[in-house]
């Protein structure tokens, strides 16, 4: 898989949206957001990603958890949500227009998915387009889709996941910035006319 990186790279360049969305969401820049964009259905695992972020513990002044996109599981997450009292943590935005996706993906600052159902996600290539480094629950059969410190950070289980939440965290500004750097060159690699490049060379050879 292959995304457009160029309207992601687009938005980065501009603040803005994110110190409004900031602003809206009564969030001080070093608060750390996490993001989820795809289809609320059952295979997605999101229950298992709000309950495993939820038991986290952390306050909302350190970071959140939002949510994007819709499906079957939509109700039963806001209800799950109300009943743990995560509410103040966790935040469903409901879906939203392709256009514009890359400006709430830079009020953002890492990509998180419980799935164990992905083959190379096109929203985590999109995230990592807008240097967001990806949070992922270990799925051993797909364990190549992250490596580790350069596009983002695999977890195994609640102990694991509390670990990295910790150190990530814990990063000072200037090592936030040398991650996202990482994370913005592997999207290079990942772009549409990079794969296209890929693809012509072995047509090519053949």
């Amino acid at each position: 898989n292959a995304v457009n990186s160029e309207p992601f790279r687009e938005a980065c360049a501009d603040p803005l949206f994110r110190r409004q969305f900031r602003r809206e969401h009564n969030m001080a820049d070093n608060c750390r957001a996490f993001v989820f964009v795809g289809r609320l259905g059952k295979e997605k695992s999101v229950h298992d990603l709000v309950h495993y972020f939820g038991r986290l513990n952390l306050p909302k002044e350190k970071a959140r958890l939002f949510i994007i996109g819709k499906g079957p599981e939509t109700d039963s997450l806001h209800t799950l949500i109300a009943d743990e009292a995560y509410d103040d943590r966790i935040l469903l935005l409901g879906s939203l227009p392709n256009e514009e996706l890359p400006a709430y993906l830079t009020a953002m600052d890492y990509y998180m998915t419980a799935s164990l159902s992905e083959m190379h996600s096109i929203s985590l290539l999109e995230a990592t387009a807008a240097g967001l480094p990806a949070v992922i629950r270990l799925d051993p059969p797909n364990s190549w889709q992250i490596e580790d410190g350069v596009n983002g950070f695999t977890w195994a289980d609640e102990s694991a996941l509390k670990t990295l939440m910790e150190r990530l965290l814990s990063q000072t500004a200037e090592e936030e910035r040398a991650l996202r750097e990482r994370v913005i060159q592997y999207a290079k690699t990942h772009d549409v006319s990079h794969q296209a490049e890929k693809l012509l060379k072995i047509y090519e050879d053949a």
